[in-house]
């Protein structure tokens, strides 16, 4: 077996599980949750207390 067609395979098995459990699979899917994170938020008080 051709390294591609292992990872076709991959891909694959990947996609699969990915339906099984009801996975985004529109190619806009991370899209989508990249602007529900809030990547500028600094963390609280609380967060940097448990950090030391």
């Amino acid at each position: 077996m051709t390294d591609a067609t292992s990872k076709q395979k991959q891909m694959e098995k990947f996609k699969e599980a990915a339906r099984e459990v009801g996975a985004d699979e529109s190619d806009d899917a991370l899209d989508k949750i990249m602007r529900k994170l809030d990547l500028t938020k600094k963390p609280d008080e609380k967060d940097n207390k448990k950090r030391d």
